[in-house]
C-alpha cells in the first residue's frame, strides 16, 4: 500500500513529457477519390476503386529536429493491422535520399520532411499564418491485401504516436467497404 502511494505521488511530481504536447490531427484519404475536408468521414472508401489510402499527421506548427510518427492501423474488430513509421524531420533544409536507423527495424528507413499545408489565400514568405499547417503522411495498400483477401470491411481506426509516447497525439476513422 505504501509502494503504490509513493509510486502514484512520484507519477504527479514528474515532470511532463515533451512528446505527448503536440495534438495532430489525423487524416485519410485517397489519390484515388477526391473527398472533402481532410479527416472527416463523408462516404467509405470502396476497396475495389482504390489502390491505397494516405494517412497524414498536421502539425500547427513546424517541428525543430529529428522524429518518427507511427500510425497504428486498427482492423473494424479492434486488432491491429499494421503500424506504419515514418521517420521525419522539421528542419527547413531538404535532405533527399537520407535514410535512418530507427529502433526494431532491420534496416534504415527513408526519412521525410514535414510538408508544408497553406491555404490558397495565404501566401506570405517565410511567416507562418494562422491558416498554415504540416503534414507528414504515409501509405497504407489496400488493393492486393490482406484487407481485400479476407473481407476486412468495416469501421476503421487509425492512432498517431510522435516520438514512442504511449499517449496518442491524434486520431481518426474511415470506412472500408467491397
Amino acid at each position: 500500500m505504501l509502494a503504490l502511494a509513493l509510486t502514484s505521488a512520484l507519477l504527479l511530481h514528474a515532470p511532463p513529457d515533451e512528446r505527448i504536447q503536440h495534438r495532430v490531427e489525423v487524416s485519410v484519404t485517397s489519390p484515388q477519390v477526391r473527398r472533402g475536408r481532410p479527416g472527416r468521414v463523408e462516404r467509405p472508401f470502396r476497396a475495389t476503386q482504390i489502390l491505397d489510402l494516405a494517412i497524414g499527421a498536421q502539425f500547427p506548427r513546424r517541428l525543430s529536429g529529428d522524429h518518427v510518427m507511427e500510425f497504428k492501423v486498427y482492423t473494424p474488430n479492434g486488432h491491429l493491422y499494421q503500424t506504419l513509421t515514418v521517420p521525419f524531420t522539421g528542419e527547413w533544409r531538404r535532405r533527399s535520399g537520407t535514410q535512418r536507423w530507427v529502433h526494431g527495424y532491420p534496416r534504415p528507413l527513408q526519412e521525410e520532411q514535414m510538408r508544408e499545408l497553406r491555404d490558397e489565400g495565404e501566401r506570405s514568405a517565410g511567416q507562418d499564418s494562422p491558416t498554415t499547417r504540416y503534414e507528414v503522411e504515409a501509405r497504407l495498400p489496400v488493393a492486393g491485401t490482406w484487407i481485400m483477401t479476407n473481407s476486412l470491411y468495416g469501421r476503421w481506426r487509425v492512432d498517431a504516436h510522435l516520438d514512442g509516447a504511449a499517449t496518442i497525439a491524434g486520431s481518426a476513422h474511415f470506412a472500408l467497404e467491397p
